[in-house]
């Protein structure tokens, strides 16, 4: 657990207006920064799946709730990543920490937006459906207890890389429109890619949970403090995952 893989990081424009579940797609800007870490989502995630198999009803649940092609403007796509059905990848990897609840998972689903060229553009989803509401609210106080734990600073490496991990606040996202609070987690931390060729940047994550099912919205900024319009993306973004869970039917939830 804890793999860190290469990524790019595209900033995202977005629609102007109030931070709501908007129909507009979001505008994809021209910037993008290669060869930045963004961990927990090692090689064996990136990539669009060659995999063209027929979902099943857990499969359709969670490809209802991750991100979607609509979600952005011209500039980005929106793909499976490579094993992104495979239960041999670890869905929860924040920190290096324990998670038991990984045994628990009953299907998963991570997307990558993508450039034209199939690069990852660092907006990463993964949505995991657990065997039970129980289990699926036990991986969220894991991920909980391993934020509280973790250090900061603390360094992680990729082959002949290492990276500096700060933990930051994420008071400067905007809440309104999320899954109520003890159904979710916000974490920021800035990554300093030290011998690389890159500056430091941000990675955000957004952890939704209803019922049985998890969701993780991974989103990268190419600086070490999230732009306004960073912060409109990452609200906008969310709001939707929200909306989707939301939308979910008690056969995928396992709840009312």
């Amino acid at each position: 657990m804890g793999a860190v893989g290469v990524a790019l990081v595209l900033a995202l424009s977005a629609c102007g207006g109030q931070v709501t579940v908007a129909t507009t797609p979001i505008p994809a800007a021209s910037a993008w920064h290669p060869g930045l870490f963004v961990e927990g989502y090692g090689p064996a995630g990136l990539g669009p799946s060659v995999s063209a198999s027929p979902l099943d009803p857990t499969q359709t649940a969670l490809d209802a709730v991750g991100l979607r092609a609509g979600d952005f403007g011209n500039g980005l796509t929106v793909a499976l990543a490579a094993n992104g059905t495979s239960l041999s990848v670890h869905s929860l990897s924040y920190c290096s920490a324990d998670y038991p609840s990984e045994a628990d998972r009953e299907a998963r689903r991570r997307m990558l937006a993508t450039t034209a060229k199939g690069e990852d553009a660092g907006v990463v989803t993964e949505a995991v459906s657990y065997r039970t509401a129980a289990a699926a609210t036990a991986a969220l106080a894991q991920l909980k207890a391993a934020d509280q734990a973790c250090p900061s600073p603390r360094t992680t490496t990729a082959g002949a890389q290492t990276a500096t991990l700060t933990i930051v606040p994420s008071d400067d996202v905007d809440v309104s429109g999320l899954v109520p609070a003890d159904h979710r987690l916000l974490v920021s931390t800035t990554v300093d890619p030290g011998t690389m060729a890159a500056d430091v940047y941000r990675v955000t994550r957004v952890w939704q949970l209803r019922g049985r099912v998890l969701v993780a919205l991974v989103y990268t900024s190419a600086g070490a403090t999230a732009t306004t319009q960073d912060l409109s993306d990452i609200a906008l973004l969310a709001n939707r995952i929200a909306s989707r869970l939301d939308a979910l039917n008690s056969d995928a939830t396992g709840s009312a």
